[in-house]
């Protein structure tokens, strides 16, 4: 009995360790970072590239989008966190609930890059075939940095 407790013990102490990493990498990587995050990055992008008012403004369009589709993820993610608070508490591990949280989670990650993805892909057939030379160019030298 012993032996089962503190297998089970040591077995919720790796998972709920690793979910709390994985949300700490999943809110880091939606916050700010130390070069000012994406946001700003884009637009210092933007600007280099000479777009014109009607680039500027479709650009402006699909951002708003992806923006307004992203925070409609965001109470999902509130609701996860109850969710495993609720799991935790619990006085037995329930570890087909917790499985299936995790599989959720996932699926929001993958909604959300599914949005930046589409964004991306919008942006860069708005822009000129000189200019995607020129993003793209950009972007490798920021991978470089990195």
């Amino acid at each position: 009995m012993t032996r089962t407790r503190t297998f089970n013990t040591s077995v919720l102490l790796v998972l709920l360790s690793s979910l709390a990493f994985s949300s700490m990498a999943f809110d880091k990587s939606m916050s700010k970072g130390d070069r000012g995050g994406k946001s700003q990055q884009m637009t210092k992008m933007f600007r280099a590239l000479d777009l014109t008012e009607a680039q500027k403004s479709e650009i402006k369009t699909i951002r708003e989008s992806s923006k307004q589709q992203l925070h409609a993820l965001a109470p999902n993610k509130d609701e996860n966190r109850k969710e495993l608070q609720a799991i935790i508490r619990a006085d037995t591990f329930n570890e087909d609930a917790f499985m299936a949280l995790q599989q959720s989670t996932q699926e929001q990650k993958q909604q959300a890059e599914l949005i930046k993805a589409k964004t991306m892909h919008q942006i860069y057939h708005v822009l000129d075939s000189e200019q995607q030379v020129k993003f793209e160019k950009m972007q490798q030298e920021r991978k470089q940095r990195k």
